[in-house]
């Protein structure tokens, strides 16, 4: 009978993950400023990209062709392990725009707490497949690099993206601004500059591989008489 891999190999990956969060000097400074309510959606991309950049390189250091059957990552290794890992990746990520969003809203006057982003199911099935079809793990072990990171920061911008929706359903107006990283493509500078909620091109929130754009989401400052009206939808 074939021994199943995955219990020791995802229990090593999320202990090794674990030390590494708990331990980088980034995630404890980060961490810090948004304990203290001063951190925003910049601190929150950053938090994304080295949440992202850890997990990376514990697969790496985690996931060997020589631990794996015939070489290869079959989906249910895949969606077990990686597929785990990646969920747990994106909540912290999206807990702490979350946490950002809550802060924001207050310093602009309103009580809305920040709510998180949600998975996309087929971005990570899309993910998980992709690293499964190939038969030589070798062929396909680049997307735990960059992709993950990738993965991250998308945590950020769902989290954007569910706040504006949520808070114009609330009656809040706001503005999301996507700021460019030095370098940036073409592509990237067509979506540069900020849009009023909900005139936002869908292609703002994505982001291409290697992509350093920010996005950033502003409620309009309430002048204290704004009475919120909440929707259940």
């Amino acid at each position: 009978m074939a021994v199943d891999i995955v219990p020791e190999m995802l229990e090593s990956i999320k202990n090794e993950f674990q030390k590494k969060i708990i331990n980088d000097p980034d995630i404890k400074a980060l961490t810090k400023k948004l304990r203290e309510g001063n951190a925003d959606y910049e601190d929150a991309n950053a938090y994304a990209v080295k949440v992202g950049e850890l997990l990376s390189k514990t697969f790496g250091q985690k996931i060997k062709i020589d631990l794996l059957p015939d070489g290869r990552m079959y989906f249910n290794i895949a969606d077990r392990v990686v597929g785990t890992m990646l969920d747990n990746m994106y909540k912290l990520s999206a807990d702490y725009s979350q946490k950002v969003q809550s802060d924001i809203n207050k310093k602009n006057g309103y009580g809305l707490a920040g709510i998180s982003g949600k998975v996309d199911p087929d971005r990570k099935r899309n993910f998980i497949d992709k690293i499964s079809d190939s038969e030589e793990f070798a062929d396909v072990d680049w997307m735990l690099g960059e992709s993950v990171v990738n993965y991250s920061q998308a945590a950020v911008s769902d989290t954007i993206k569910a706040n504006a929706e949520f808070q114009a359903n609330a009656g809040v107006k706001g503005t999301i601004e996507r700021i460019l990283a030095p370098g940036c493509c073409a592509w990237c500078e067509k979506l540069a500059g900020t849009y009023s909620y909900p005139d936002v091109p869908a292609e703002v929130y994505m982001k291409h591989k290697d992509c350093g754009c920010e996005l950033i989401y502003t409620p309009k400052a309430n002048n204290g008489n704004k009475r919120i009206v909440w929707s259940k939808r």
